[in-house]
C-alpha cells in the first residue's frame, strides 16, 4: 500500500484532531537539533572535544515530559 493510499484509508470518515500546541514543540526540537548538529560539526573539525550536552539532554527531557502531558490531556478530551 502506498503512503498516500494509507493516509486516505486511515483518515476518511474519522475525526481529525489538530493540536496547535505541537507547533511550540516542533520549534524547540528544531532548535535543539540545530545546536546538536553544530556541535557535531565542531567535533568533526576538531575544534572542540567531548562537549557537555547535559543542558541539551535536560531540555529534550522537558520537551518530552510536556509532550506526554499534552497527549494525556488529549486522550482525556477524547473519552
Amino acid at each position: 500500500m502506498k503512503v498516500s493510499e494509507y493516509v486516505r484509508h486511515t483518515s476518511l470518515n474519522k475525526e481529525i484532531i489538530v493540536i496547535n500546541e505541537l507547533k511550540s514543540f516542533t520549534k524547540e526540537l528544531r532548535a535543539i537539533g540545530t545546536n546538536l548538529n553544530q556541535l557535531t560539526i565542531l567535533c568533526h573539525q576538531g575544534r572542540i572535544i567531548c562537549p557537555d550536552i547535559s543542558a541539551t539532554k535536560k531540555k529534550v527531557n522537558e520537551v518530552w515530559q510536556s509532550l506526554n502531558s499534552l497527549m494525556g490531556e488529549m486522550r482525556k478530551r477524547q473519552d
